[in-house]
């Protein structure tokens, strides 16, 4: 189901929250004129076959559930570092920082957004496994110039990770590098053979 909350003064929310929307659902429209705009056809980049007109937004538990805790005090994190960049820069430039280090780019000017996908860089502004990969071994090189132990470098590049996916939030492909590479440095400090594909396997 697609949401569409135009014109609708929707309250901060926080992830764990539960809420009831009310409102009117309907099918995707057939475009009215050929050429025209269809509907459907841009529902599909979804995965949507309904549309969903929201009236009202109830909150039904204002506190995040107790396993949701931690992804709520990451989506404040977020938030925090959102309104710092677009205070400190220009919009344009803000969104372009907020997608480079959190995968989430705000509003770019049409043509602007067109000459990203036209050099093939805008992997770069959107959810990425290599950014949180990037974490692992910055992590790992920042425990080596601290003179850290493997054990206590490990366990600070897990628990740096961590912290950044509680902050970009469970989009898939940073789960994906997060399990992976988790996987991957736990076998190698238990001495265990651990390959390519065990590792692929554990995160799918």
């Amino acid at each position: 189901v697609y949401i569409n909350r135009r014109d609708l003064d929707v309250p901060s929310l926080r992830p764990g929250q539960r809420v009831a929307l009310v409102g009117k659902m309907r099918l995707p429209l057939w475009p009215r004129n050929p050429g025209g705009f269809d509907e459907g056809q841009f529902l599909n980049q979804w995965q949507a076959d309904f549309v969903f007109y929201a009236k009202q937004v109830n909150i039904l538990n204002a506190t995040p559930t107790l396993f949701w805790l931690p992804w709520a005090w990451g989506e404040s994190v977020h938030r925090l570092l959102h309104d710092y960049f677009y205070r400190r820069y220009a919009p344009v430039d803000a969104a372009i920082l907020e997608g480079i280090l959190l995968g989430f780019p705000g509003t770019f000017p049409r043509g602007l957004r067109q000459a990203f996908s036209d050099v093939g860089i805008m992997h770069l502004l959107t959810p990425s496994g290599d950014k949180i990969t990037l974490i692992w071994i910055w992590s790992l090189a920042l425990g080596c110039c601290l003179g850290l132990w493997p054990k206590q470098r490990l366990a600070l590049a897990i628990v740096l990770a961590s912290f950044y996916l509680l902050i970009v939030g469970l989009e898939p492909s940073y789960t994906r590098a997060y399990g992976m590479c988790l996987c991957a440095f736990l076998a190698f400090m238990l001495g265990r053979n651990s390959g390519s594909f065990q590792t692929l396997i554990i995160s799918a």
